[in-house]
């Protein structure tokens, strides 16, 4: 059944729009999901980089993941005119890979294919397909847009192989689990000495533990983060996840301008990719253009309707250093609502709710702040915000004291 721009949750963009849905394992064996899901997430990256393409945002698709949804309701849901889905069966040294792209305002394919190959050309194929995809939208690249779409981090299967089980295992975002990846990041970097994405995810890796509070070192973590990112950057400087971790480095240094830049590199390399466009708006936000950070996130939430809970935690700070305390409010509501075990959403709540006069809120926020981190401090919460001006560390840290938080 063709799908309605009717029903459409948004109006479709100006250029073509499409949708990679999770490629289906058809070997029999759930080990094999995480190569499966590899290779639908090199083909969402390969098109992402291509800036007359709208693509849906990985983590919204692989919502989808396992479930028989017409190709109709991924269109209206996410707001596309193109799906692309496909199989994978892999066996020992063979790979047989079915894809189609379809239009789901006609409900006809555009395109289909099917690739039988030895497993070493896994790499190959991804980029056929891209291309192929690219083509049937009748998309024409220029010369050196074609050569970054094509430029492959890895041409060595067992390095690629490493780095897929890697991503999986990091994306359960555990201490143990992260530190596992690392390992299997640093494993595709021995098999590839010139795997630039992979250093950039060690580096990411580095940056994460103290992100989280899990760095024993945090200085030396950083340290060997920013090394990472720029080793990876000297082997690919169209590599965009290194320039976002660049910037998410710049910011603990408060170079905001700096970040800014970095993350502004990093979407203009891969325009549809919705995290590192979250980035940039959170940057902003830091920087103090919260105006700026609101319109990046619009941008980050349309690309991946089904975004991320952290998404909403910039947009809440945006408006509410604004001044804007009820969507702040909502937004902060959201993101407690979606990830309840967290702390953060309830800093931002017991301080928003105190500045917007809600004492009784803004008390039970406080106790299930303490509840969830009972040795958190304002000094320490402080200590290690980012914000460049002034006046709005002050705000949030004053609404924290109104809401009886400890010093």
């Amino acid at each position: 059944e063709p799908a309605s721009l009717e029903r459409m949750a948004f109006p479709l963009p100006d250029k073509p729009s499409v949708a990679v849905l999770p490629f289906d394992n058809m070997t029999g064996d759930p080990k094999q999901d995480y190569f499966v899901d590899g290779i639908t997430g090199g083909i969402i990256t390969m098109l992402a980089k291509v800036p007359q393409l709208f693509v849906s945002a990985r983590n919204s698709t692989s919502s989808y993941k396992g479930k028989p949804v017409p190709v109709s309701q991924v269109a209206e849901e996410l707001g596309v005119r193109y799906v692309l889905e496909g199989s994978v069966q892999r066996s020992k040294d063979r790979i047989r890979l079915n894809a189609q792209l379809i239009d789901a305002l006609t409900g006809h394919h555009v395109w289909a294919e099917r690739y039988d190959r030895e497993l070493s050309d896994i790499l190959v194929v991804q980029d056929q397909i891209a291309e192929e995809v690219v083509a049937a939208l009748e998309v024409v690249l220029t010369e050196g847009e074609q050569r970054r779409v094509r430029r492959a981090e890895t041409s060595n299967p067992e390095a690629y192989d490493y780095y897929v089980r890697a991503r999986q295992t990091y994306l359960n975002f555990t201490e143990a689990d992260i530190l596992q990846a690392r390992k299997l990041w640093l494993k595709a970097f021995e098999l590839d000495p010139q795997y630039a994405g992979a250093l950039a995810s060690v580096g990411y890796s580095h940056a994460m533990a103290v992100l989280s509070g899990w760095s024993d070192d945090p200085a030396q973590d950083l340290k060997q983060a920013r090394a990472y990112a720029e080793q990876s950057l000297a082997i690919d400087d169209t590599n965009p996840d290194a320039y976002a971790l660049m910037g998410r480095l710049a910011l603990f240094d408060r170079e905001h301008q700096q970040a800014v830049e970095y993350a502004q590199r990093a979407v203009e390399l891969s325009p549809s990719h919705a995290d590192n466009t979250a980035l940039l708006g959170l940057f902003l936000s830091y920087a103090g253009r919260h105006a700026e950070a609101l319109q990046a996130m619009n941008r980050a939430m349309r690309l991946a309707p089904h975004y991320p809970n952290w998404y909403s935690g910039i947009v809440g700070a945006a408006k509410r250093f604004q001044g804007n305390l009820d969507e702040a409010i909502n937004a902060f509501e959201q993101e407690r609502d979606r990830t309840p075990n967290s702390p953060r959403p309830y800093i931002w709540l017991a301080s928003t709710y105190a500045e917007a006069g809600r004492e009784e809120a803004a008390r039970t926020a406080a106790e299930e702040l303490l509840a969830r981190n009972p040795n958190f401090s304002i000094k320490q919460f402080a200590k290690f915000q980012a914000w460049k001006n002034p006046e709005d560390l002050e705000r949030l840290v004053d609404g924290l004291r109104k809401a009886g938080l400890p010093e």
